[in-house]
């Protein structure tokens, strides 16, 4: 049975300690001179303990063993919970927000999407875009264990695979679960540092610096302007916002290996390969036919900077940032068509990105290779392979089921927004972006220089939820609805 008083214990602590980050926002807040919104961050902390001290206290004492379908559960109530819980500051602070708005903002940040409903950021507090980067932060360091450790273990499209061959090579080097914690807080803190004091060096003040490390390397993608990256007009802060974008979406076991035991699999891996190769030819063609696009911009009239818009657009969206340098919908119908299909691709897995995953895409395309040499040589065998190791039949059928789940779930999407009055390009790439966990779609509603703050209140909940089911990918929320989860 559902060991319902352990997840219920575990979600209560994870709110007592989301009460606690709230403080940040709050001090932010008063340092900033405006101190409007520190009672919301206040009221905001103290509903979050009251919430996690009464599920912790009325829950504690039961059976602390896990369970698959306690696995499930857990996943998907935790991450529900936390994002209705940290809504309650943008509902309560001095914008004004309504429910649906700062619930639909507030699940945009945890799933590091990235899609905004706000559109005066020089008028938005301190505190307010503290916390926002703070829930992507927050967001991105979460994302990393379910995917090295909750995410195998539940044998979710394909990710045992990844398990075999990465994270047990990880789980070996440390351990003891805490210190692996640990290390990867570290790795995760450590490279944050680094990408805000590149950010200030490169001219951006502190607080801008500090706002976008967390946004960067969780490949999130809020900024604290409405031009985004395009804000800075400076080339040194756009090629440090690509390093660490890239960075952010690289396997993390594989920095622990790295940083622990000094193991150089993260510059062998063909994870890494397969998707870096991925982003370089996206890039030469989005560069090739942007250079020869007529650019209404100012300064896309060099063939570096038309190679540095286009190489970040490119990252941008396949790593699911969402950042923007430009309006790229300006930029032709056939890079758009590329930057449409990039939305679905993103980073590897094991990383803080969203999408598919390069290696759920290695395996379907070793699954296609096998079945047309079998079409060739009927007698023949032939066996897929990953990192130089036979991929089992169960892993391939996993992820063949999560590609079908994907799309299924994408037409799915989009058929809804329709209906709720969208036009075809809305609703088809909001559909697409908010399961890619992206942030900007296509088209001058919620393109890179449009936001989702026109949208009706019953798509902005349909997206919510689109959000949520891509980051906890698909399959650990739509088991919740099979009949037999609930049997005994």
């Amino acid at each position: 049975m559902l060991n319902l008083r352990l997840a219920l214990s575990i979600v209560g602590l994870l709110l007592i300690g989301l009460s606690g980050l709230m403080a940040v926002p709050l001090f932010v807040d008063l340092y900033a001179g405006d101190g409007e919104n520190a009672t919301a961050f206040f009221s905001g902390a103290l509903a979050s303990v009251f919430a996690g001290g009464i599920l912790h206290l009325a829950n504690r004492g039961g059976s602390r063993k896990v369970g698959i379908r306690d696995a499930f559960f857990l996943t998907v109530f935790s991450w529900t919970a936390m994002c209705l819980v940290s809504s309650l500051p943008l509902y309560f602070s001095s914008l004004n927000l309504s429910l649906t708005d700062a619930v639909f903002e507030t699940v945009s940040g945890l799933t590091t999407t990235g899609a905004s409903i706000l559109t005066d950021f020089e008028s938005v507090p301190a505190g307010i875009l503290i916390w926002r980067s703070l829930l992507q932060w927050l967001g991105g360091l979460g994302v990393i264990p379910m995917a090295l450790i909750i995410l195998p273990y539940l044998r979710i499209g394909g990710m045992q695979l990844f398990q075999d061959t990465s994270t047990r090579g990880s789980q070996k080097t440390i351990a003891r679960p805490g210190m692996f914690g640990l290390v990867l807080v570290l790795i995760y803190g450590g490279l944050t540092v680094v990408c805000a004091l590149l950010y200030a060096l490169c001219g951006m003040s502190a607080f801008d610096a500090v706002n976008h490390a967390m946004t960067t390397l969780s490949t999130g993608g809020y900024s604290t302007h409405a031009a985004s990256m395009g804000h800075f007009q400076s080339f040194p802060v756009y090629w440090t916002a690509i390093l660490f974008m890239l960075l952010g979406a690289l396997p993390f076991s594989l920095y622990i290996r790295f940083l622990v035991r000094g193991d150089t699999l993260l510059f062998r891996d063909s994870q890494v390969h397969f998707f870096l190769g991925l982003v370089a030819a996206a890039a030469v063609f989005v560069t090739f036919f942007h250079w020869l696009a007529d650019i209404p911009e100012a300064g896309h009239d060099t063939l570096f900077a038309s190679l540095t818009h286009s190489l970040f657009t490119v990252v941008s969206i396949i790593t699911t940032t969402g950042y923007a340098t430009a309006d790229y919908t300006l930029w032709g119908t056939l890079v758009l068509t590329i930057v449409f299909f990039l939305t679905y691709l993103g980073g590897c897995a094991g990383s803080t990105a969203g999408g598919l995953k390069a290696i759920r895409l290695q395996v379907a395309l070793q699954s296609v290779h096998v079945q047309f040499m079998k079409l060739l040589y009927p007698s023949g065998v032939f066996i897929p392979h990953f990192r130089g190791m036979p991929i089992d039949h169960r892993v391939i059928l996993s992820v063949l089921s999560f590609l079908f789940i994907y799309v299924f779930v994408n037409a799915a999407v989009s058929l809804l927004l329709a209906l709720c009055g969208l036009d075809f390009m809305t609703a088809i790439s909001g559909a697409a972006s908010a399961i890619a966990n992206v942030g900007p779609g296509i088209g001058g509603v919620i393109g890179p220089a449009g936001s989702y703050a026109s949208l009706p209140d019953t798509a902005k909940w349909i997206l919510c939820a689109a959000m949520l089911l891509g980051r906890l990918e698909l399959m650990a929320v739509t088991v919740l609805f099979s009949v037999h989860f609930w049997k005994r």
